[in-house]
């Protein structure tokens, strides 16, 4: 008697006739995170390292400033030089949560208006904050924030303090965007910086400190920096 044939196919036992799935395509991470930010915010002035990404009050995380009302916040990481302009298409004012501390320090940054908008320059990583506040007076120059009446420059009629004061073991970190003057206290501005670093000074007259900057020496003002070590 011949034998029984089996009714299994002769593909095999272990063979699926079914379609097998295709697997999805791996998306192509974004490079340029900051060129696809949502609606509202601008950042410009990167290059190529720096990322960044809008986030809310959990990204933000402190409790003391999410009270104050958040209107728009983008955390900023990477490859962050000087000069990076942080834009918002709504009034208010602006907060910085410096990467560099753990936990993130808390800055206030000077804010101007561009083009309708709220901007401010960071030159490190981290959160940048639009909390609620008054509108800013508008078309405020880049170049040039509106001078703070701290930073005006002092009387020189009488001193309160001595004329100059050689210092050794002082620095100082800019907390806001200051100017960097050839003289204290109303000499000619060479710059604006937004540097949050900190800085050697060598001297401290009427208040100001001179310090290395852009390959040169100048004063910035007390009024506007953390010092640490011998500062007078």
């Amino acid at each position: 008697m011949a034998p029984a044939r089996s009714s299994r196919s002769s593909r095999g036992d272990d063979d699926d006739e079914s379609p097998r799935p295709t697997p999805a395509p791996t998306p192509t991470p974004i490079r340029d995170t900051l060129n696809h930010l949502p609606a509202g915010i601008q950042v410009s002035n990167w290059v190529d390292g720096a990322q960044g990404k809008r986030v809310g009050a959990a990204g933000v995380g402190r409790a003391d400033v999410i009270e104050q009302g958040i209107l728009d916040a983008v955390d900023v990481w990477g490859f962050v030089t000087p000069g990076v302009e942080v834009c918002f298409n709504q009034p208010g004012r602006v907060v910085f949560l410096d990467a560099a501390y753990a936990p993130r320090k808390l800055f206030d940054l000077p804010a101007y208006q561009r083009d309708g908008m709220t901007c401010t320059t960071i030159d490190s990583a981290g959160t940048v904050v639009l909390l609620r506040g008054e509108s800013l007076p508008p078309q405020q120059p880049q170049s040039q924030p509106e001078q703070s009446a701290s930073d005006a420059p002092l009387s020189t009629a009488v001193p309160s303090e001595p004329y100059s004061q050689m210092l050794s073991g002082c620095e100082v970190r800019p907390w806001a965007n200051v100017k960097f003057r050839q003289s204290p206290p109303g000499g000619e501005v060479i710059g604006v910086t937004a540097i949050r670093k900190w800085l050697p000074a060598s001297e401290k007259r009427y208040g100001y400190f001179k310090v290395p900057l852009w390959g040169r020496e100048g004063w910035i003002s007390g009024r506007f920096v953390y010092t640490r070590g011998e500062c007078g």
